[in-house]
């Protein structure tokens, strides 16, 4: 009996003291670091190295691991592990509670596969802070930084404060971080420009100015949707709905938005026209890039390209509507637009502008194949109100007008230098005013006549039966094809060319009267300059003739100085209708007259 309990105490002794030698072991870099470097390379495959390893004591044990680099997988500065005191038991995790701080994941999804992990039969918890997280796939690659992180592998709160690209994004929700597709809750998304997130994320997206999107957001392995879109872009509003996915050979992303109110500027960044922010906020680097180009140009056309790096990247299906639009060229006051993007063509399936009691429709593709890029568009313009698109109501009626045009470049200014096409306006029953018509004859003293008994706020007006305004644009140049308005007065024609390589005018003003008139000098007009800058010239030859041949017949008898500035009003009608059929269908006249 005496011997047995010697044993018993001898045995407990023993157990005592090993149990006390194997946790001062723990205790000790020296033994626990390589121990924890094997067992690490065991479990995960991957060669790995460690600073440092050892367990210690803070309100409880605390496993500690310094500087571990499992290769190609996960790097830190460290992670702290909280053993679980019931975790041998079924259903608990043998960790509680895991902490890792200053280092990188990386996520391998080159090979397909479910994201989820059996982590959650070994750790519960996890709280991360500057720990950086590479999702690579076969197609594409997110990148994206948790700023601080905190749930759990089996299941409860999520949040998350992440840095992408250039913006934040903060998310709080539910679920199991160990089983991605259960994810799901509030997200926010905020920064100077959308582009540097979507790039970041491994999509692409266009420069806008600063934004703030809210909305839900779900994730699994291969799909993230965000619904309930509701935020800002720049000074306009934005909803809907959008939803990635992850998907060979290129990432698909399904769009549709609506803005209630489109603060036009806002899109000038994107093709390159400047633009501010109202609410004060700084403008971006694109922003600021956009505005300095147009500013110290001369030209129309805004010096920007299309990015096809961004096209070729991503498939795209969007849909987006502005109920309204403030701040807009040509009276546009809503629109609605679709497009499509697939492997770098660009297609815009629909835009419509809605505009002052008329419409503006476009379609068309952009071909990011070839280099340079390749473009075809086609448009219609209905009932578009003359007086709200012509300067100082010199203009009445609605004007209808359809374009065609084939593009060859990858920026906007040698896109439309080497166009090829047509455009044409034409009007029915319009009403011009009355003084610039008479002065675009040099018909000086009907000019001054009506001048003179109109009333400011009520101009006076001819009636124009036609109104045709085509050009046969080949390589960059538009040539009159024709320009013509037919008014009860005068017959005006306007031949020469639009350069749309270096925007300059060449066209010659002709007019023919219809009425007899006094005050007429002979000469033409001369439109010339540039698009921003056009100059307008008189041919002083006539006009120096007409006063020599005056000052003659003055000499010999006073009241004939008059008769050389007299018009007989011989000018003829133009033929209207085949005009405005031409100009309807696009045809070009017949040998080029």
């Amino acid at each position: 009996m005496q011997s047995t309990r010697y044993t018993v105490l001898a045995v407990t002794a023993t157990v005592i003291l090993v149990i006390a030698v194997l946790i001062g072991a723990t205790t000790r870099p020296g033994i626990m670091t390589p121990v924890t470097e094997r067992l690490v390379g065991w479990v995960t495959g991957h060669e790995t190295s460690i600073g440092a390893a050892w367990l210690t004591w803070e309100d409880g044990p605390v496993y500690a691991i310094r500087e571990i680099d499992v290769a190609d997988r996960l790097q830190a500065g460290s992670i702290d592990l909280r053993p679980n005191w019931f975790g041998f038991l079924p259903g608990i995790a043998m960790v509680g509670s895991a902490t890792a701080a200053s280092g990188t994941v990386i996520i391998d999804r080159t090979g397909g596969g479910s994201m989820s992990t059996d982590y959650e039969s070994y750790i519960d918890e996890v709280s991360l802070s500057g720990i950086d997280v590479i999702i690579r796939r076969a197609y594409a690659t997110s990148r994206f930084r948790i700023v601080e992180g905190s749930g759990s592998l089996r299941g409860g709160t999520l949040s998350l404060d992440a840095v992408a690209g250039d913006g934040r994004v903060y998310f709080r929700g539910d679920g199991k971080l160990a089983r991605v597709e259960t994810i799901a809750g509030d997200a926010t998304v905020e920064g100077p420009n959308l582009a540097t997130v979507a790039e970041a994320l491994g999509i692409a997206a266009p420069d806008v100015p600063p934004f703030t999107l809210n909305g839900r957001l779900s994730v699994n392995a291969d799909n993230w949707d965000l619904t309930g879109i509701s935020g800002e872009i720049g000074d306009s509003d934005i909803g809907g709905a959008l939803t990635v996915h992850f998907r060979e050979p290129r990432p698909l992303i399904e769009a549709d938005l609506s803005s209630e109110t489109l603060d036009f500027d806002d899109l000038g960044v994107i093709i390159g026209l400047p633009s501010v922010n109202e609410d004060g906020a700084a403008l971006n680097e694109a922003q600021e890039t956009a505005n300095a180009r147009y500013q110290q140009s001369t030209r129309f056309i805004p010096d920007a390209s299309i990015d096809f790096s961004r096209l070729s990247i991503v498939d795209a299906d969007v849909r987006y509507t502005a109920a309204s639009v403030v701040d807009a060229p040509f009276t546009i006051s809503a629109f609605n637009l679709d497009l499509a993007i697939e492997n770098s063509l660009l297609t815009i399936e629909e835009f419509t502008a809605s505009m002052v009691d008329g419409q503006m429709s476009l379609s068309g593709t952009v071909n990011g194949r070839e280099q340079p890029a390749e473009s075809d568009l086609s448009g219609r313009f209905d009932d578009l109100d003359l007086e709200s698109i012509v300067p100082d109501r010199m203009a009445r009626g609605k004007l209808q007008g359809r374009l065609d045009l084939a593009l060859a470049g990858s920026d906007f200014r040698t896109a439309f230098g080497n166009a090829d096409g047509s455009v044409s306006f034409w009007a029915e029953g319009a009403r011009l005013a009355a003084v610039p018509i008479e002065a675009a004859g040099l018909d000086i003293g009907e000019a001054l006549v009506t001048l003179a008994g109109q009333d400011r706020d009520d101009p006076v007006y001819v009636e124009a039966p036609c109104l045709v305004a085509s050009l046969d644009i080949s390589d960059g140049i538009g040539t009159a094809d024709p320009i013509v308005a037919d008014t009860e007065d005068s017959v005006i024609i306007v031949d020469g060319t639009v350069n749309l390589r270096n925007e300059t005018l060449d066209l010659a003003v002709k007019a023919d009267a219809k009425d007899f008139s006094w005050g007429t000098l002979m000469g033409d007009i001369t439109v010339g300059g540039s698009w921003r800058d056009p100059s307008i010239t008189v041919d002083a030859g006539g006009g120096a003739a007409q006063v020599l041949f005056a000052g003659l017949l003055g000499a010999v008898a006073g009241p004939l100085a008059a008769l050389p500035f007299f018009e007989t009003g011989d000018g003829k009608d133009v033929p209207c209708r085949s005009l405005l059929d031409r100009a309807r269908s696009g045809n070009a006249l017949p040998g080029g007259q």
